[in-house]
C-alpha cells in the first residue's frame, strides 16, 4: 500500500523527486483546462484526478468503493475490467442518485443528459456483464413511504440525492473533492480533490460511511469475496420491505439507459443547469 501511495503522487501529480515527497499522506489534485482544441474540447492543462483514479484502479487488489452524483466516463469501465483480469475477484460497489438532478422536475431528459444516462447506464452494464455478483450498484432512499410521486422516486420513498465524489481502494487510499467521475469534471471544468494514503483513517472513514448507508446490517462480518454481493443482498431486501422498516438507505439502483449522441463529446454529457431553469425541488 505504501509503495502504491508513492508512486501514485508521482505518476498523478508534477510534485517532484520521490525523495521530495516521501512521507507525504495526501496529494492536492487538479482539473485544468485551457484553449478550445481541434475537437471542441478545451486542451488539458492538468488531469490529476484522472489520473489518479486510473493508477489507483490499477492498484486495487480486493475492493473498489465509489459514491458520485455521475459515473459517466467510459474509462472507469475499461480500468476495473483490465484489473479485474489480474484479480479475478475483485469486488466493485457504487452508490449513486436513483436519478440525476436533470430529472428531478417530471423526469423528461434533454440531448445532453439522455447522452449522459446512456455513457453511465453502458458503464454499469458492462461492469454488471464482467464482474456479474461481484459488481453492486446501489441508490439511496429515505427511510419513510413518500408523500406523493415523484420522477426520482424509488421503492416507494424519496430519495437522497448523492452528490458525493470520493472513492476508496481496498480500505487504504481514498480521493475526496468537488469532481464527479466523468470527462467534464476529469479533463473540463476546474476541480480539486485530496488524494489521501492513510489506512487506519480512511478504513474508519469507510466503516463509518457503511455504517450510516447501511444500518444494522453486519457488514463488518462479510467475507471480502462476497462485499458487492451482500450490498446488493441488503439493497434487495430494503426494496422488499415497506418504508419505515428498511435497514439503512440502500436500495438496487434503477438504471435508466438514456439515448446515446453521436455528436456530443462525452466530456459534455452533463451540462445542463437545471438550477437556474427551474425551482428547487425535493
Amino acid at each position: 500500500m505504501q509503495r502504491f501511495a508513492r508512486r501514485a503522487i508521482i505518476e498523478a501529480t508534477d510534485a517532484g523527486r520521490p525523495d521530495e515527497i516521501a512521507g507525504r499522506t495526501a496529494q492536492v489534485l487538479k482539473t485544468m483546462s485551457g484553449s478550445m482544441s481541434f475537437s471542441g474540447v478545451p486542451s488539458i492543462i492538468r488531469d490529476d484526478i484522472e489520473r489518479f483514479y486510473q493508477n489507483a484502479i490499477a492498484a486495487a487488489e480486493e475492493l473498489v468503493y465509489l459514491e458520485n452524483q455521475y459515473v459517466r466516463w467510459p474509462k472507469i469501465a475499461d480500468w476495473l475490467i483490465a484489473r479485474r483480469k489480474d484479480r479475478p475477484r475483485l469486488q466493485v460497489v457504487f452508490v449513486v442518485p436513483v436519478a440525476p438532478e436533470e430529472v428531478a422536475t417530471s423526469g423528461a431528459t434533454d440531448e445532453i443528459t439522455a447522452h449522459g444516462l446512456f455513457l453511465q447506464s453502458k458503464i454499469f452494464s458492462d461492469l454488471a456483464t464482467t464482474f456479474k455478483s461481484d459488481f453492486a450498484s446501489v441508490s439511496l432512499v429515505r427511510n419513510e413511504r413518500a408523500s406523493k410521486e415523484h420522477a426520482t422516486n424509488a421503492d416507494g420513498s424519496f430519495q437522497i440525492y448523492v452528490h458525493s465524489k470520493l472513492m476508496i481502494v481496498d480500505g487504504g487510499v481514498a480521493i475526496v473533492g468537488t469532481a464527479n467521475a466523468n470527462g467534464r469534471a476529469f479533463r473540463v471544468d476546474t476541480e480539486i480533490a485530496l488524494g489521501w494514503f492513510d489506512p487506519p483513517a480512511v478504513l474508519a472513514l469507510q466503516r463509518k460511511l457503511w455504517g450510516e448507508l447501511l444500518g444494522s446490517v453486519p457488514f463488518s462480518e462479510w467475507k471480502t469475496e462476497t462485499i458487492a454481493a451482500n450490498w446488493m443482498a441488503a439493497a434487495k431486501k430494503n426494496a422488499a420491505m415497506p418504508p419505515g422498516k428498511r435497514a439503512g438507505l440502500v436500495v438496487p439502483h434503477p438504471l435508466r439507459k438514456g439515448t446515446e449522441s453521436k455528436s456530443l463529446p462525452d466530456e459534455y454529457a452533463n451540462l445542463y443547469d437545471v438550477e437556474a431553469s427551474f425551482p428547487a425541488v425535493v
